[in-house]
């Protein structure tokens, strides 16, 4: 079913990528900026919406790098993923590992976000849902990455892994992953720290309200959140077909730097992103964004399927061109 793909001849395309990390990284900036400085409501808001588009864009660079495909240099890669994790804000380590586990546990039980078994609190998948689509799921995210800065030995505790909370939203796989004896403790932490030490520079240097900072964030979160689970929403309970190939509006799929083309980062998640159109499939599903998004929003539907094993082979090819092609174990 699957092609054997050469990497040789899907090339990473690191100029461009540098290109495209300096243009939205100072779109974003000016957008930040513009929006603290106009006196009209109405731009303060279309200065949002853009900088929801551009940040999204950063995050898509962060996305390769975390697969090893922003930079043809791994140590570029690194770097690289770094400046772009700062306007997530989050650590490009820990970003990377809960991204890798995600691939391994895709459409399993530990990501069931849109479907229920009986018995299942079906009001709290709609709170999940809510909150992912509401924009809500990207502060747990950056909260996940500040624990990590100031309380680290929480990702070391069973309790706190544990914890009706993570289990209530089903956080725990992922931030069990990172309690691991390799996990780069002191790496994630000074990459926190250069985030929120970005991000104070930013409002105290530009001038930023909190009001606005948030106010873009929020957009972007909105915009973040309900992208990064659409593709995934009522798709098959397959760990390496689990997601949609979205139809959407060329611009917009750019800024995402096709995003959309989500079933095949998933067949081949090392593929660089300006190749992932040239393997789509003659009849695969490609549904619009706006047809599972307001689906998603009518709530969670009953799972009849069970839960996906993880298939070892393909974790080889999860694990390929990252740091941890020759340590899957860490995931275990």
């Amino acid at each position: 079913m699957y092609q054997k793909i050469d990497l040789k001849n899907y090339p990473i395309s690191s100029q461009l990528n540098i290109a495209i990390l300096v243009f939205s990284s100072s779109l974003s900036i000016t957008c930040l900026y513009a929006a603290e400085k106009s006196s009209n409501p109405l731009f303060t808001l279309l200065w949002a919406v853009l900088f929801s588009f551009s940040n999204n864009t950063l995050f898509s660079l962060l996305h390769e790098a975390v697969h090893g495909v922003m930079h043809s240099d791994r140590q570029w890669n690194v770097w690289l993923g770094r400046i772009s994790a700062l306007f997530f804000p989050t650590s490009y380590t820990l970003q990377q590992i809960y991204h890798l586990g995600h691939h391994r546990r895709n459409r399993t039980d530990d990501e069931m976000f849109d479907l229920y078994y009986e018995g299942d609190k079906i009001w709290l998948k709609k709170l999940t849902i809510f909150g992912i689509m509401s924009g809500i799921y990207w502060s747990t995210a950056f909260l996940s990455c500040m624990i990590f800065l100031f309380f680290p030995y929480f990702y070391q505790s069973e309790k706190f892994i544990n914890s009706k909370f993570n289990k209530a939203f089903n956080f725990d796989a992922m931030v069990g992953s990172v309690a691991k004896r390799k996990t780069p403790i002191t790496t994630i932490r000074l990459e926190s720290l250069a985030a929120l030490s970005f991000h104070l520079i930013l409002i105290f240097g530009l001038g930023i309200s909190f009001k606005i900072w948030l106010l873009c964030y929020w957009f972007f979160g909105i915009n973040w959140g309900s992208l990064q689970y659409t593709d995934h929403a009522f798709t098959p309970r397959n760990i390496r077909e689990g997601a949609w190939n979205l139809k959407a509006h060329p611009i917009v799929r750019w800024f995402f730097l096709n995003y959309h083309f989500h079933q095949i980062h998933h067949r081949y998640p090392n593929l660089p992103w300006i190749h992932l159109p040239k393997l789509v499939i003659p009849g695969d599903p490609m549904p619009s964004f706006f047809q599972i998004y307001f689906r998603l929003w009518r709530g969670p539907e009953k799972a009849t399927d069970s839960s996906p094993t993880i298939d070892k082979n393909f974790e080889e090819i999860i694990f390929e061109r990252t740091p941890y092609e020759a340590s899957p174990s860490h995931f275990k």
